[in-house]
This record gives C-alpha cells, structure tokens and sequence, in this order.
C-alpha cells in the first residue's frame, strides 16, 4: 500500500496537467515514462499517449521474448523496472498500461479552496466523532471544486449521488440542490462513513466505500476471509473492482499526508489558503419568496448568493419559494437583523 501511496503523491505534487505517466496498471508505482502534453489540445495529447502508451507495449513484449529466449536483457529499455517478472508476467505488464495525468496545479487550487470550509467541515465530523482525516477526501473526489459535475451524475466536493443524496436528506430539486452546498453535502458524506464504518468495521474499508459501496467490499472481506484492504487490493477482482477503486484509499492517504505536510514539497509552498467563510444558519420557518428575501437582503444580496450555492443559479432569475424547514446561510453581519429582515417577506 505504501509503494501506492507514494505514486499518487507523485502524481500530486511533482507532475501537473501538462504532464503524465505511463506506469503498470497493477503495480502503478512502475512508472515507464514521464512524458509531456504541453501545447497539445485533446486530439493531439490523446494521440501522443496512444502512441508512446503503444511503444511502452512493444518494448515489454520485446523484453519478454528476448527472456524467454534466454538471450540478455540488461541494457533493453524497462528491463531495470520489470526486475526479475517472469516471462508471462512480463507479458501480462505489456497488456495492462495505463496513462495517469498529474494533478499538482489542480492539488494547489484545491489545497487554496479548501480552507474556506475545512474548519466547518471538521466541526461537523468531530460532531459525529469521525476522524479529522476524513475531511481531506474531497482533493481526491473534486479538488474541492463545488460545482464538480460527474458523468454518473455526482455533484459538489463530495461528489454525491442524487438518490444517495436524497436518502441522507438532501433536496434535490429543478430549484434547489443541497449537494452543491458544502456545509451541507459535508453533513451527508459524515453520515455515509459513519454508516460506512458501522458496516465494514475499518476505515481503509469504509473510506474505500465511499467510491465503490459497501457491498462489493463485504463480498471481498467474504471471498478472500481478510478486512485487510492491501490484501483485498492485490488478490481480489470483480467486474465493479476497477483501477480507481484499487487506488481510492492510496490516493487518499497521499493527499491527506501532503495536506498535512504541504510545506515539504517546494513547488507547492507559495500559497496563501483562502479565508474561511463567515457565516450564521437559520432553519425558515415558512415559505418565503425568493426575490423578495433577496431584495430585503439589500447590499448582502451577492454574499447571500455565495453562501447559499445549493439555491441553483437560474433559481435567483425565477419566482422561486424557498420552503419551510429549509436552512439558509446568512451573511454574519446580518443575524442581528434576522427578525427585521424575516419580517420584510410577510
């Protein structure tokens, strides 16, 4: 696990967009090659890694013939990386390539963002008596990115299903999107590894949950008779059990640790965090329109705006009812005017 978790601190920290490697699917660490992508649109990036990931194969069959036919393959390109691999499993690494671009710009940005919800975040899941390392997972789910829209349809830092979402009740509706609303979403994910852990019995496990379900890792803990996740990672497969599952606790732990210790790494110590956001909630205690709370907001109306983001953007152009029992973040400065403001909107 180690060795894993020291190539994701690679990956977010020594190497950015413009760059990526070529490395063994099943043992990434294996890095063949360091190659860039600056300059390159899409077509042609993509092109590039199709071309030397296709290289990378041809050499490694190249190798694992020459072995096979006891001739000596000291001085051929990769043969330090492949050690002492048999034939076949020099075969099997030539089949299993895999690009993996940097992140270390996208790591700074987040590492920046990060500081105006962390202290929030880790008021909630020392609430819910998790551990504090927790709060680091979204660097790995969205770079801490709030408006992070998945192809599966995951939205916010948290990345977080809409029927998932709904069942730790979030609201999610045409108006109003409660996963795009860190404050809130951060509640949602305590509660998913709470449960998670409840379920799995260790962290590794229950973190590892979060990507994949519980349910293919209790099949795992079942099959192979371990709750050891390293084992768990290097023996088993399932169709569902893919390289970013076997990666997601590893990467975790790697961005956590750089985290903690951003000031080690030299190109990744020039930043100043963001400050934190200020702000007071209050639970409505019946419909109010939209654009009248807006307009009785005065000059706080684009603070509210910012820290309200699970209002949906297209909503403050509609004659939108925000409902009972919904909790609104309001301006700090303002909750001395609450009953003046409230008052407005009847």
């Amino acid at each position: 696990m180690r060795k894993r978790v020291n190539f994701w601190k690679k990956v977010y920290t020594e190497i950015n967009t413009n760059r990526g490697y070529i490395h063994d699917t099943d043992r990434p660490w294996i890095i063949y090659e360091n190659i860039s992508l600056k300059g390159l649109n899409r077509k042609k990036a993509n092109k590039k890694i199709k071309h030397l990931t296709y290289r990378v194969k041809l050499a490694l069959n190249k190798l694992a013939k020459r072995k096979k036919n006891k001739q000596s393959i000291h001085k051929m390109k990769y043969a330090n990386l492949v050690g002492n691999l048999s034939v076949k499993n020099i075969r099997k690494s030539a089949s299993k390539i895999r690009f993996q671009r940097g992140m270390s710009d996208r790591f700074y940005k987040g590492h920046k963002k990060a500081f105006k919800y962390l202290d929030h975040m880790k008021k909630i899941f020392t609430t819910k008596s998790l551990p504090l390392e927790l709060t680091y997972l979204p660097h790995v789910e969205s770079s801490f990115n709030i408006k992070a829209h998945s192809k599966s349809d995951a939205v916010g830092i948290w990345q977080v299903l809409k029927p998932i979402g709904r069942k730790l009740g979030l609201m999610i509706n045409q108006d109003i999107d409660e996963r795009l609303d860190p404050i809130k979403s951060s509640r949602a994910a305590a509660l998913l590894l709470k449960e998670n852990y409840k379920v799995l019995g260790s962290w590794p496990l229950a973190v590892t949950a979060y990507n994949t379900g519980p349910a293919i890792l209790r099949r795992a803990v079942k099959k192979l008779k371990t709750s050891n996740l390293s084992t768990i990672v290097e023996k088993f497969r399932a169709r569902n059990w893919g390289f970013a599952s076997r990666n997601f606790y590893a990467t975790f732990v790697a961005v956590t640790e750089v985290s903690i210790n951003i000031n080690k790494y030299a190109n990744l110590r020039s930043w100043k965090k963001e400050s934190p956001i200020s702000f007071q909630s209050i639970k409505t205690t019946e419909v109010y329109p939209l654009p009248k709370l807006l307009k009785a907001l005065g000059k706080y109306k684009n603070e509210f705006i910012d820290l309200n983001p699970a209002i949906r953007k297209r909503s403050f152009k509609k004659r939108v009812l925000i409902p009972r029992d919904f909790t609104l973040h309001l301006p700090s400065e303002l909750i001395s005017k609450k009953g003046e403001i409230l008052k407005q909107l009847k």
